[in-house]
């Protein structure tokens, strides 16, 4: 392809051909960094307890990056995921890409020979760009660790997965820009073996937990975590998905509600006698992470033992599981609430409301229906929370009526619940294979009490029973809010990650169904909470919306209402969907709701959402 310097981004794979890049791939085992053991003063760490004394164990350890490391193997990152990353924003940085758009005038008349490498230094020496993480230091850790089976839940650019390639080790990657994943698959089919190599494209935080147990059980643990995630704000990716896109409030929030829930989830994953490594730094007077990690891991966690740390230009903080058994550290718990209580105030607070605040789970369902077959229909669930006050801390409430469905958003949400809690579910989605083995399960007995009823609800929508739907309904809307005196359910009041994944989860299925998101007709939609229809609203920019509200709760503040008709549903309990308008066919329980198979109703959409 030839380069046309006004017009085409001077990427760096325009400078490396195939064979290039295969011959630098096979080098990087070769091409390991050395250390050094001198006394050295670790960057980017910002204490107040001086918990870390920069040395791993009793012994300094500095990784050694020599300068020509960066045209062996280095680059190689750039050469699958450099258009990704130019779309990124460093530390409020323009992003590389409308740097080169904004200036191209200037760019043209400064670089004499327009060659794609003399033009892409001249960009690199004017604009601050997300950074790498050295292919070469990667491949260090893991010759370093022995490593076998290594966890990365922020996959980041693909430097971890290509080095696990090029070395032959197995490697698990997690992470939600959607922008890299045709790099990560380039990297397996070049470099690696889709059998040991993979990345999964989720966030970490809810990532379904049969998805990582599937993994186990196919490759054993984890012997190495080793990741680097983004530091809060200071990387902004493209695609909107990262983390920081859920906690702007503060690096304290995504600390918390980021960073320590993903450490809890997946720490059980790790082998005993197995390392967690994490790859991250301070950013004076805005972002303090390193010694609140090491503060929590150590009070929270007495079977993992801070190890210290190794550096290359930042941080890596190594910790090493001693044991499977998970129990606070009563040694270290004082200091850690007297030290965040009175030094990291806000993490303090957040932590205790993360901890010790316990969830009601509430569910609703989709179900597009494809045809007869089972496994070719599509579901999808989304989960709302609502904290509830401590003498209710062992009641978690679920309701729904799919035993397909229930487990997979349960194990979305499982970091939010607490151990040791009772869970009540309608019987039929009882499946002890898909939860942990700490919770109890009450399988809706306590529904012959409260309810008056035999039997919740049947394992197909089928054999829903109009009365007991009707009972359940009064059950949520009544004795809930009486059980639990002091629960406040604010609708409209979404913690923004459950919009991320219900946003997600909706562009997946658009998708598949190959719905136009041009669609410029008319959605007919049923709605009983506002999070689905504001998540459509996002993704259809010029549809108009019939919606058939299920309550009589004022959500009129989440509707676009310039492009919406509402109305309210008479028709809930019909048992035939020829007594009901065809707009509110979603908000019924017919019988036969399950032979309507057309998605489309005179050219418009019928979205198909129950309650």
């Amino acid at each position: 392809m030839s380069y046309n310097p006004s017009a085409n981004f001077p990427y760096k794979k325009l400078t490396m051909n195939h064979n290039e890049v295969i011959k630098k791939i096979s080098e990087i085992k070769n091409n390991i960094p050395k250390y050094s053991t001198q006394p050295y003063r670790p960057l980017a760490i910002y204490q107040k307890l001086n918990l870390i004394n920069g040395k791993y164990y009793d012994k300094f350890i500095k990784i050694i990056t020599t300068d020509d490391l960066y045209d062996k193997v280095n680059v190689l990152t750039d050469y699958f995921n450099e258009q990704s990353r130019m779309k990124c924003s460093f530390n409020n940085y323009l992003e590389p890409i409308n740097y080169f758009r904004i200036y191209n005038k200037k760019i043209l008349h400064d670089v004499k020979d327009k060659t794609p490498h003399n033009m892409r230094e001249y960009i690199y020496a004017h604009i601050k760009e997300c950074n790498l993480f050295k292919v070469s230091t990667a491949a260090f850790v893991y010759d370093f660790f022995k490593a076998k089976h290594i966890l990365d839940f922020s996959s980041g650019w693909g430097d971890r997965l290509l080095a696990a390639c090029a070395l032959k080790i197995k490697y698990f990657g997690i992470d939600p820009n959607i922008d890299n994943h045709c790099g990560y698959n380039e990297i397996i089919k070049l470099a690696g073996d889709q059998n040991m190599q993979c990345v999964y494209r989720s966030g970490a935080e809810y990532l379904p937990s049969y998805v990582i147990d599937d993994r186990i059980s196919q490759h054993g643990k984890f012997d190495l975590i080793f990741t680097s995630p983004p530091f809060f704000d200071y990387e902004i990716y493209s695609s909107g998905l990262q983390s920081i896109s859920s906690y702007t409030a503060s690096a304290e929030y995504w600390l918390v509600y980021f960073l320590f829930v993903v450490l809890i989830k997946y720490i059980p994953y790790l082998q005993i006698g197995g390392t967690m490594g994490i790859y991250i730094q301070d950013i004076k007077n805005k972002f303090i992470v390193c010694e609140p990690i090491v503060l929590f891991i150590l009070s929270f966690y007495s079977n993992m033992e801070f190890s210290g740390i190794i550096t290359e230009n930042f941080p890596m903080l190594l910790f090493k599981k001693k044991s499977d058994d998970i129990m606070t550290n009563k040694g270290m718990e004082g200091k850690f609430m007297n030290a965040y209580s009175n030094i990291y105030r806000l993490s303090h607070r957040l932590i205790k409301q993360q901890l010790y605040n316990n969830y009601i789970i509430g569910t609703t369902f989709q179900k597009n229906i494809v045809n007869d077959n089972v496994e070719n229909n599509m579901y999808f669930r989304t989960f709302f929370k609502c904290f509830v006050q401590d003498e209710t801390h062992t009641n978690i409430i679920t309701y729904g009526s799919k035993k397909s469905i229930m487990p997979y958003y349960v194990a979305r949400a499982a970091h939010m619940l607490k151990k040791n809690s009772t869970f009540y579910c309608p019987k039929t989605e009882r499946d002890p294979a898909n939860y942990d083995k700490d919770m109890n399960f009450m399988p809706l007995h306590f529904s012959q009490k409260i309810l008056d009823a035999k039997e919740q609800f049947g394992l197909d929508i089928l054999e829903i029973d109009v009365e007991m739907t009707k009972k359940q309904i009064s059950f949520i809307k009544n004795i809930i809010p009486v059980t639990f005196k002091d629960l406040v359910i604010n609708y409209t009041d979404y913690d923004p990650q459950l919009k991320n994944i219900m946003r997600e989860t909706i562009n997946e299925t658009v998708t598949i169904l190959g719905i136009d998101p041009n669609f410029a007709g008319t959605i007919y939609i049923t709605v009983s909470v506002t999070l689905e229809i504001e998540c459509l609203y996002d993704i259809f920019r010029s549809a108009k919306f019939f919606v058939v509200q299920t309550n009589r709760w004022d959500f009129t503040k989440s509707y676009e209402m310039s492009r919406t008709k509402l109305v309210y549903s008479e028709y809930m309990f019909a048992e035939d969907v020829a007594d009901v308008p065809i707009n509110c066919i979603p908000h019924t329980n017919c019988k036969i709701w399950s032979s309507f198979k057309e998605y489309s109703v005179d050219g418009d959409i019928l979205w198909l959402s129950a309650v």
